[in-house]
């Protein structure tokens, strides 16, 4: 297994790790913030929406430039 392997599979573990939190947030009792609730919340000020943003192109940049 090739070092690049490797880190698809762990980002992947990632993601589903996110999207596993995300469904728990969706739960009526939780006090967990979803996926939505938390980029609004960081995208409310100056600073977040320059994070959100370059977490995105960061994202675009690795996954899909190949």
């Amino acid at each position: 297994m090739s070092s690049r392997m490797i880190i698809i599979v762990l980002f992947g573990l990632v993601i589903l790790n996110v999207l596993a939190l995300d469904r728990r947030g969706r739960r009526p009792e939780s006090k967990i913030p979803t996926l939505g609730e938390l980029l609004g919340y960081l995208a409310a000020k100056p600073v977040g929406r320059t994070f959100v943003l370059a977490l995105w192109a960061w994202t675009g940049w690795h996954f899909f430039a190949r």
